[in-house]
């Protein structure tokens, strides 16, 4: 069931369709959502460095962030954010005490890195770090990222039967990670 849920978190992020221009509209949209439920701390250290974010970084931040909130709802504990940029990159550091960081986001994780392209997303014990990297012409795409990117630019059709593939668990996919 989580794979599941995963798989459909990882769909609604590449079918984009968030009318947010920045990973701040995106933040911003999320805690206006989750605060009420959930007590939410905002760093927000990206200064004034350009980033232009693809669609599909901001679906993947705004699936992380969701996914981090429920999490976080769901154990009864605060969720803390922090964005800084580097080299780049757009770094999403999502802290969430007294959660089993890894039950409750390892799958996403893991899916939405292979899946979708420029993204990496790791569990720590106590943390989700989001990595939204800016410098598409130097980053490397892992197999399954490219697949995600030619999905993502052929069509809805495609896209689905991708997500599917990943979910139902590809040895090659579960075997190889980026960060490893």
């Amino acid at each position: 069931m989580v794979r599941r849920n995963a798989a459909d978190a990882v769909q609604r992020a590449l079918s984009g369709g968030l009318q947010a221009a920045s990973v701040r509209d995106v933040v911003q949209d999320w805690w206006c959502d989750q605060a009420p439920a959930t007590g939410v701390t905002v760093r927000d250290d990206m200064r004034q460095e350009i980033f232009r974010p693809l669609p599909i970084h901001l679906g993947a931040l705004d699936e992380t962030l969701k996914w981090g909130g429920e999490a976080a709802e769901a154990a009864d504990t605060r969720i803390d954010v922090e964005l800084t940029v580097q080299d780049g990159t757009v770094h999403v550091w999502l802290g969430l005490d007294k959660v089993d960081v890894r039950a409750a986001c390892d799958d996403f994780a893991r899916l939405l890195s292979h899946a979708l392209p420029y993204t990496d997303c790791l569990v720590g014990d106590d943390h989700v770090l989001l990595r939204l990297h800016g410098d598409l012409e130097t980053d490397p795409l892992y197999h399954l990222a490219a697949a995600g990117m030619d999905a993502y630019a052929s069509g809805p059709k495609d896209r689905r039967r991708l997500i599917e593939q990943v979910a139902d668990g590809s040895a090659e996919a579960q075997a190889k990670q980026p960060y490893s």
